[in-house]
């Protein structure tokens, strides 16, 4: 079994944890707008155990009690693919949630529903954003 797949078998009390407020991820954003030449990863290595792995749980929503995804990132050891969320990542799963945005007003004014396919993008963010609203 590869490595990739062994770190999201790691028992649960094994795992750093991170929470990030809705807040926390749009400063972030912001941040990295700000300097698109320097790739940021929101949380950094102090705040990861041993493994290199941790549980991170977003907040999708400014509103209490609003959706929250929690996705693994593991060791960037096998390699940099799917081990960690980017911010563009980030970008879409707040854009995906945004309850303002134009994918929310589009399903509001249609008659029709949505349908997401994920390829190759990290840990999975938005599309677990997408299924979370």
């Amino acid at each position: 079994m590869p490595a990739a797949a062994m770190g999201f078998m790691e028992d649960e009390h094994l795992l750093a944890h991170k929470h990030v407020s809705y807040k926390d991820a749009t400063t972030f954003l912001k941040r990295c707008k700000a300097k698109p030449e320097r790739m940021r990863l929101l949380c950094s290595k102090k705040a990861r155990n041993e493994n290199d792995a941790m549980a991170v749980t977003v907040e999708l929503s400014p509103e209490p009690g609003g959706p929250t995804v929690q996705v693994r990132e593991i060791s960037m050891a096998e390699g940099w693919t799917g081990c960690r969320f980017s911010p563009s990542a980030l970008w879409l799963a707040l854009t995906v949630a945004d309850p303002c945005g134009a994918i929310v007003e589009f399903l509001q004014h249609s008659q029709n529903t949505l349908s997401a396919l994920e390829l190759g993008c990290g840990v999975g963010l938005a599309g677990m954003a997408a299924h979370a609203v």
